[in-house]
């Protein structure tokens, strides 16, 4: 991609394919620093380049909003949630304050209209609703409770936390309709499908006071890595 670059008279489409595609190699790299100068370029490329209604719908310009979003929440995934309760606040707080960036760039990249590129922003923004209930649940007690004070508390999380499992079940319902508005579904939003049944039943559960710990969100089934390969336009 670098070598690309390079070169002075690129055309303007392939400079912002480019871009986006050296953004997605570094954050597979695990070098989100360098993988947010990066998209953030390509953004920045297009907007310089290109009017408001040529952005409308391109692939490259989604995939780097998604991108953008995607280093939020990997970032957000490695955060545990740990003891003493100090900490675990810290933790929590750490984790939320990820969540809500992440939610804000994918829903920048819903707004760039790349339908395949939004639907995958919709899913992972649901995925990590669903990942921050498993957290909270999955949280240590604090060491100080124990026996029957100990359940109640265990019971009180599950309460309180539910609230992110119905607003993962919301998210993926929205990822439905939108594919559905656009009439073109893509896997994503099949596989929000998916989890809205998935979801709906583990929220019964919870309701009917069977606590769970649920499971990761499937994600599309396609034999692509978690970072989800980026085809070129003539695959999609």
């Amino acid at each position: 991609m670098d070598a690309l670059l390079a070169i002075a008279d690129l055309k303007t489409t392939d400079r912002l394919e480019a871009q986006a595609r050296r953004g997605y190699v570094l954050l597979e790299s695990k070098d989100f620093a360098a993988s947010e100068v990066a998209l953030n370029e390509a953004i920045a490329f297009a907007n310089q380049s290109r009017s408001k209604a040529e952005q409308q719908g391109d692939y490259y310009v989604g995939m780097a909003h998604f991108y953008l979003g995607d280093i939020a929440r990997r970032q957000f995934d490695e955060i545990p949630i740990r003891l003493p309760e100090d900490q675990m606040a810290r933790d929590i707080e750490a984790k939320a304050v990820l969540a809500n960036l992440a939610s804000d760039r994918f829903g920048d990249t819903v707004g760039t209209g790349n339908i395949y590129w939004a639907t995958a922003a919709g899913f992972r923004l649901a995925d990590v609703q669903n990942q921050f209930w498993r957290s909270l649940v999955r949280a240590p007690v604090p060491p100080h409770l124990s026996g029957q004070v100990a359940e109640i508390y265990v019971v009180e999380v599950h309460k309180q936390s539910l609230v992110f499992l119905l607003k993962a079940l919301d998210t993926h319902g929205k990822n439905v309709k939108l594919a559905t508005i656009y009439k073109g579904p893509t896997s994503w939003s099949r596989a929000s499908e998916r989890e809205v049944v998935r979801l709906t039943e583990l929220i019964g559960r919870e309701q009917a006071g069977e606590l769970a710990v649920g499971q990761a969100a499937a994600e599309p089934s396609q034999g692509r890595s978690s970072g989800e390969y980026v085809p070129g336009r003539i695959e999609l």
